[in-house]
């Protein structure tokens, strides 16, 4: 994480949190939630997470 910037890392954190969510929901920890009330937008959540972590590395500090 140290190589991330501002950007970088919130991107990762937000994808990070999609994919959690969507995880637990597919999975069946979190159960019925009102985020995720069914199975395709899990999937959904669970790819835009993976997608959004992999994005995160575009983010780089400027080296001075």
């Amino acid at each position: 994480m140290r190589k991330h910037s501002l950007a970088g890392k919130i991107t990762f954190w937000m994808g990070f949190l999609f994919f959690i969510i969507g995880c637990s929901s597919l999975l069946g920890p979190m159960g019925y939630s009102s985020l995720v009330p069914n199975h395709t937008l899990a999937i959904v959540y669970i790819a835009l997470g993976i997608s959004l972590l992999l994005s995160s590395n575009f983010y780089k500090k400027e080296n001075e």
